[in-house]
This record gives C-alpha cells, structure tokens and sequence, in this order.
C-alpha cells in the first residue's frame, strides 16, 4: 500500500514493536482464556500494559502538569488504568495497543504529508555557482546571493533567483511559472524569473535580487504558511469537541460515581464509565477532517495550483457567480493579424515594411503580433527620426520628407466606428490602412466553462475590450459578458451581487485587476504575470495558464467537500451507535477502543487518498 512505501526507521521500529507486543499479547490472551488468572499472566499483562503504553503515560503527565484533563493521552492512560485495576487485563491492554496503533497510522500519514511538502519546496538547488571577480568559481548557498552578483548557469540548472543573461545563450524551460511547454529562447539581456531551468546551452547572470525577494522565495514560503492554516470546518470541530468531550468525561464520572452509589454494579458502570472515556477522545474528530484538506492543498499544489488558505476549498464550494477577465485569461493574451484594410494607393509593399519596422519599436504585445505575422526584413534605413510614444502609439519620419504616425484612431485622426481591436497608420495625415487583429481563446477554455456551468447560476466575462469582441467571445461560449467596463466597474458589479447574497468567485490578472481579486469571495490569477502582486491579491494562483485548471480546481474542492464530510458521518454515527451499545451494555470496552482505531484508520486512508488521485 502507498502510506507504507519509503518508511522511516522509525517507523519501522515502531511498527515492529507493535507486532512483537500483538504476538505475545494474542498469546498470553489465549493462555488466559484457557487457564484464568494467575500470577505469571497478571505479571505478563502488567508487563505488556507498561511497555506499550509508555510514551502514552509521559505524554499523559504532561497533560496533567499543564492542566489539560481533557487530552486524549491522560483520557486513554485514565480508561485503561482503570480497566486494568477492575481485573480487565486483555481490556486494559487492548484499549491501549489500539491507541497507540491510532497513533502510528497518524504518524504514518504525517510523514506521508511530510514528504510531499518537502517535494513541493524542492523548486530551486540550494547551492548555486557563482562567478568571482577573478574569473574563478565557487559554490554557495541561494540564501548568501546578493545582488548583482554574476551566475553561471549549464545545462539542466535551475535558476534561483531574478536575473538578467549577461552573456552565453540558450533554451530556457519556464513551465513551472507559465505552464508553456515549449522553451524560450534567451541571450544577452534577457530577464529571467526564477524556479526557470536552462534546457541547452550555458549562461552567466546577474542576479537582480536576492534569493528571498525572488519569485521562488515567495511561492515557497506560500506553500510553507498555508499549511498551517485552518479551514471553518476544523475550526468548527474544534469548538465542537470543547464541548463534546468535557461533556462525555462528565457522563463517564457520573455513571462511575452516582450509580454506584444509589446501589448500581460498581463493575458495570466503571465499565461504562471506561466506553465513555475512550469514546470521549477528540483527536480522531480533528483528523478526520484536517488531513483531508491539507492532502487537498498537496494535490492542488501538485497540479500547480497554489492555494494561500486551506479555507479557500470551502468558500469554492459556497459560490455562485463565477466571474473572469477576458484578455490573456480566458484568450491567450497573444494577438493574431487578422486582415489588413487598405485606404490608399501606396506601395502596399513599403506600407508593411514601415509597419514592421517601427513596430519592432514596440514591446506591446499587439505590436509584437503585428511583427510576428508580418516576418519582413529589418531595414531601419528608411527613417531619418522616430519615437515610440506610449508603446501603442509611434511617429516616424523618412528621407523623404513622409511623417508616418501608427497608434490608435485617435493618434491617427482616424474616423472608425467598428468594434475591432484595430492599429492605423497614416502618411502625412491620410490614412493608408488599418490592421485588424484577434485573441484566441484558449484551447481548453470552452470545455472548463461547460464544466463549470453545472457549478454556477452564472458565469459572465468582465472586460475593458469593445462591445463587439466581447459580445462574440461570450456568444461562442455560451456566457454572459459585460464589455467597455473599467477596473471601478468590475468591482461595482461583485459588490452589487455580494449586497443581493451571491458570492463571487473572480479569475483574472494579479498585476492590472488587484482590486477586483481583493473584493471577490475568491480571488484567482493565472500565469507568470500576476508575479509578486498576485501573491497579495489572490486567494489562489494557477502558475499554468491553462483554463483547464479551473476545472481541475473545481474538482478537487469537491474531492475534498466530500471526503471531510464521509469522515465526519462516519465519526459521529459510530459514536453515537457505541454510546447506545455502551449505555444499554452491549459493547465491551475492548470492542469500543477496536472500532475507536479502525475509524481513525479508515479516515487516515481516506485523507491520505486524496494527494494521489488523477485529476
């Protein structure tokens, strides 16, 4: 079985003390039922009842010297002494034999968490080669990295911290951050984000900051806080149990006390009393839920979707409204040229080159695309002066006396009433064309909102885009849409749904819509670029810019919504069943401690489950 793989030694020694004790316990059981009570039997009893239960009764000492009567070490060492003094030898041995096998299948599945986390927080080396000021090399630790010192990366190494390519070329693998697939090519001044891993080639690099300002740094140190924190359910079971078992310790005394006193069997009720201390324990309550969300919070990471709040699993659950932005969210971010609408006479040829050229100017993204489809010749000869104004918008001028502006109908003096995402470009104040271009959407996009439509009442594309694109984009999907709407708006229309009791959950840009994250019930940023301030507006980030994650995010809420709650079915209708059965004397206190473990046991299992599945 999985939870049994790659034991610690420690494990493996407490387990092998457990079998041992579980022989002989089995075998001095048998000789019991077979010749009663003697000396030799109570001695070995006695002997196995020390010997197991030994950290048990430290830890029960403990309990008692800092006042909590109510641990489940001082209740189990409580219940079984007093079975073992009423004559119960097998009892009093069972109770804590299966107590303490509880105990190393929670140890067990600790571990298990244990090394998963170690697995998520191994992104980056923890020695780095850095270059010295003579030329020579030398390892160091991430954490000694200060800025500006120079790198050197080969083949396969994983880049710790923020940097620039000083010199030396090569593929670099950013999935981890972005989830593209295909590697980018760098070289000279090239920027690099850390937890990126150079695929060929070799590079030196100069860290622009140190290890724990980096990207890697601050993702660690996210998967590291959230899990300690707690969900509303386990918060609720721990409230719960503050009463629950005080109480239960209070019934346990009064049936060992009262009843006896008003002529009841003393024997029988401190057996009853006994049921009721083991039943009484807590910790089986809080474990059930508790390591389901947090093997929730291992799966998610390892499907790259990094949660801040164990809490977030249960608010997913309770939205409705399920809201996204639309460019380089629910699109791809990159541009297509889509047609290219000519006014004018002019060499259409020498058009495109202008295009191409002064666009280069550019790092816009549309400008990229126009670049990208246009593939012409570098040829800067052509222009005598040029600027590039705001990135969208570019003046030119040429030797021969032609003032080129390309930018938005505005900038142009262009008169255009469409809806189109367009760049225009005129000469000397005449329009000569205009570039038409298109978002895709992204490939697994229709598929996850068809998911998620069987999960929300409504599911709608917040966007700045023009009326018409986003109109067609939501028409394709089937979803409702606001367009021309600015950041304020966004976050009017979630505070007006929130005031009408709907809770909203929000996917979009970490760095332009931090607000809009912030006043939804859940915030989601998707890719590489919600970077730092994503960290702080969002509830969770999907490094990989597949939509599909939503739906796997989706699925994964609900894997653990239903496991916490079969747990928590299964826990109180087995105490409840014991306490009748106790009550009405039709169950042992052996039998109690028995299904006690096998309940912690199955929940253990069902938890642990979790951070295997496919998703």
């Amino acid at each position: 079985m999985e939870i049994f793989k790659n034991m610690k030694k420690e494990r493996k020694k407490e387990l092998l003390v457990l079998t041992i004790f579980a022989i002989f316990f089995v075998f001095v059981t048998y000789k019991f039922k077979q010749n009663g009570k003697n000396f030799f039997l109570v001695i070995s009893f006695l002997a196995i009842y020390l010997a197991v239960g030994a950290d048990t009764f430290v830890n029960a000492i403990n309990s008692i010297s800092n006042k909590k009567f109510m641990d489940e070490n001082f209740l189990i060492t409580l219940a079984s002494f007093i079975a073992f003094f009423m004559g119960f030898f097998v009892d009093a041995c069972a109770i804590m034999f299966l107590f303490n096998l509880g105990n190393f299948f929670e140890n067990l599945s600790k571990d298990r968490i244990d090394e998963n986390f170690k697995k998520l927080l191994d992104i980056v080396p923890k020695t780095i080669t850095k270059v010295l000021d003579d030329g020579a090399l030398a390892k160091i630790s991430i954490k000694k990295i200060k800025k500006g010192d120079i790198l050197l990366a080969k083949e396969a190494d994983i880049i710790p911290v923020d940097s620039v390519v000083i010199s030396g070329e090569g593929l670099l693998d950013t999935s981890f951050l972005n989830g593209k697939s295909l590697p980018i090519e760098i070289k000279k001044g090239s920027e690099i984000l850390s937890t990126s891993m150079l695929k060929t080639g070799e590079i030196k690099y100069k860290a622009v900051k140190v290890f724990d300002e980096s990207m890697a740094a601050k993702i660690m140190n996210l998967i590291k806080t959230s899990r300690n924190k707690k969900s509303q359910s386990e918060k609720l079971i721990k409230q719960f149990t503050k009463i629950y078992t005080p109480c239960l310790v209070a019934v346990a005394i009064f049936l060992a006390v009262v009843f006896p006193i008003l002529g009841g069997d003393l024997s029988k009720y401190l057996q009853k009393s006994v049921s009721f201390l083991i039943v009484s324990c807590p910790k089986v309550f809080i474990l059930g839920i508790s390591l389901s969300y947090i093997s929730a919070l291992i799966l998610a990471n390892k499907n790259k979707i990094l949660v801040k709040d164990i809490k977030s699993f249960e608010k997913l659950i309770d939205c409705d409204y399920f809201y996204t932005d639309m460019t380089n969210t629910l699109t791809v971010g990159e541009f297509d040229l889509k047609e290219i609408v000519y006014y004018s006479p002019y060499n259409k040829n020498l058009l495109l080159d202008y295009l191409y050229n002064l666009e280069k100017l550019s790092a816009d993204p549309i400008a990229k695309a126009i670049v990208k489809n246009l593939r012409r010749r570098d040829n800067f000869s052509y222009f005598i002066a040029s600027k590039n104004i705001n990135d969208i918008d570019i003046w030119a001028k040429t030797y021969e006396n032609e003032e080129i502006k390309i930018g938005s109908k505005d900038f142009v003096n262009a008169e255009d009433d469409s809806n189109e995402k367009s760049i225009f470009m005129s000469i000397n104040n005449i329009l000569v064309c205009k570039v038409i271009l298109e978002d895709t959407i992204k490939d697994d996009a229709k598929e996850s909102l068809d998911y998620l439509k069987n999960e929300f009442s409504d599911i709608a594309v917040l966007s700045a885009e023009k009326e018409k694109v986003v109109e067609n984009l939501a028409k394709n999907l089937s979803i409702s849409y606001a367009a021309e709407i600015s950041t304020n708006e966004k976050v009017e229309i979630i505070n007006n749904e929130q005031k009408n009791k709907h809770k909203i959950i929000y996917v979009g840009d970490g760095i332009k819509e931090g607000e809009v994250l912030k006043n939804s019930d859940i915030g989601i940023s998707m890719g590489q670029k919600s970077s730092d301030i994503a960290i702080y507006n969002s509830d969770i980030m999907i490094s990989d810019k597949s939509y599909g994650k939503l739906r796997d995010l989706m699925k994964i809420a609900k894997i653990v919504d239903k496991t916490a709650k079969k747990n928590l079915i299964l826990l109180i209708f087995t105490r409840i069943v014991l306490l009748i059965l106790t009550l009405i004397g039709y169950c042992p206190m052996w039998l109690v401690s028995l299904v006690d473990a096998l309940v912690l046991i199955i929940s253990i299992f069902s938890s642990i489950k979790i951070f295997n599945k496919k998703i």
